[in-house]
């Protein structure tokens, strides 16, 4: 697959998981499904984005599908 189906793919996703979790918001969705990396704040810090100007769509789409697998498991095991 070359960077631009790569790229493709993952906005594919991102559409497919904010019409599946209606009521997140966009930040939400992009931290909580892996699409980018935060930095957990302390008291009176902010949140910060970790810099991934460089990252190529095929490490991305990894860690997104794992992060929609973990958090599917999750729901399940919640619904049991």
């Amino acid at each position: 697959m070359n960077r631009m189906e790569s790229n493709l793919q993952l906005v594919s996703t991102l559409k497919a998981l904010v019409e599946e979790y209606p009521t997140l918001r966009f930040g939400q969705i992009l931290s909580s499904f892996g699409f980018v990396k935060s930095t957990s704040p302390t008291v009176l810090e902010a949140m910060a984005w970790q810099d991934e100007y460089y990252l190529e769509p095929e490490p991305l789409i990894e860690r997104v599908q794992l992060a929609i697998a973990r958090i599917k498991h999750e729901a399940e095991d919640d619904g049991a």
